[in-house]
């Protein structure tokens, strides 16, 4: 897809899938073991302190899953691209659940960037350059779908969303989705098991996942 038909302004009144959002905090894989925060300080007035703790430590209700610990995680602020959809927007739920975008020049071979640019790297979909009439955000870069992190609402609505996608470029995602949740690229044609013609597969998928007009 040509580059100027990629993105444009996202809908000042309306949140909608293939937002991309500035600074989002994307967590990175949680290794073992989990620490989590232990607070003291019982008076509501009193400033709570926290430490961390191994599971050793955590109350027996949050060994056994009763009770909600926070963990300690490693993030980082990056652009995003909310892939929630529009409608679960507008129902009011809480929810929104971002893919980090990252530079394709944190990929160090350049036979493996080529694969992410052409589409055969499954759970990296590449995004071209945003054009200098959109601000030029950042260059080629790709959609991380290994990395998905779900914010709450109230804070998705502080982070800067100064861009979005067009409603092809989002069709492309979810196809990009799909390789990525089941380990297979979907193929252009294949035969007939009837009468041998060829079936256009992808056309067929395609048309399956084309958004609504107010996605």
């Amino acid at each position: 897809m040509a580059d100027e038909g990629y993105y444009l302004a996202p809908d000042s009144e309306k949140v909608r899938q293939g937002d991309i959002v500035a600074l989002a905090p994307m967590v990175w894989p949680i290794r073992p073991p989990p620490w989590g925060v232990l607070n003291s300080g019982q008076e509501k007035n009193e400033r709570r302190k926290a430490q961390h703790g191994r599971p050793s430590t955590w109350p027996r209700k949050r060994l056994q899953g009763a009770d909600d610990v926070d963990i300690v995680v490693t993030a980082r602020l990056r652009w995003a691209m909310l892939l929630t959809r529009g409608c679960d927007v507008d129902k009011g739920r809480r929810q929104r659940q971002l893919a980090p975008i990252r530079p394709l020049s944190t990929i160090s071979s350049e036979d493996d960037q080529l694969a992410v640019v052409e589409g055969r790297a499954v759970g990296l979909h590449y995004i071209p350059p945003v054009p200098q009439g959109l601000g030029s955000l950042f260059g080629h870069a790709y959609v991380d779908f290994r990395g998905v992190t779900t914010l709450h609402a109230d804070l998705f609505d502080e982070l800067e969303r100064p861009l979005s996608v067009t409603r092809g470029a989002l069709q492309e995602v979810y196809l990009a989705w799909v390789t990525h949740a089941t380990g297979r690229r979907l193929s252009i044609a294949a035969s007939c098991p009837h009468c041998g013609k060829p079936v256009p597969l992808l056309v067929e998928a395609r048309d399956q996942v084309r958004p609504d007009e107010d996605y």
